[in-house]
């Protein structure tokens, strides 16, 4: 989650169309939280850019064959549809009443730590209500 929050601070524009997005009645929203560990050359374009568009294609998700987020085969995460659908409505929630800000001459850096499951150094953030 704090990667989705680190992005969301770097990308105002992101976060704003991602809140009009959950505010439509009917619609689903889809937040690309791994795609940022994915950074070969040859299965993404631009695999080091923030992107949630490059699973949307024609206006509906579009994974593609190379997404690997959540393992393969018989080892492959028991967890993945519950994972996404927490980390969907907790997102989804959080971004519906809040407004998330980077703190002035305080930005967020994306610096990786190398650890089982990957994670964002810690940031500061301001927090308003929407």
């Amino acid at each position: 989650m704090s990667l989705a929050f680190l992005f969301m601070l770097l990308h105002p524009d992101i976060q704003k169309k991602a809140q009009e997005e959950i505010d439509k009645v009917g619609t689903t929203l889809v937040i690309n939280l791994r795609g940022a560990f994915l950074t070969t050359e040859a299965g993404w374009e631009d695999p080091k850019i923030f992107n949630p568009k490059r699973f949307i294609k024609n206006g509906r998700l579009s994974i593609p064959k190379n997404f690997m987020g959540f393992g393969l085969g018989k080892r492959r995460c028991l967890g993945e549809s519950l994972a996404k659908a927490h980390m969907f409505l907790i997102f989804a929630g959080l971004l519906q009443t809040f407004n998330f800000e980077a703190i002035p001459n305080d930005p967020p850096i994306v610096e990786f730590r190398d650890r089982f499951v990957p994670s964002v150094r810690p940031f500061r953030a301001k927090i308003t209500l929407r």
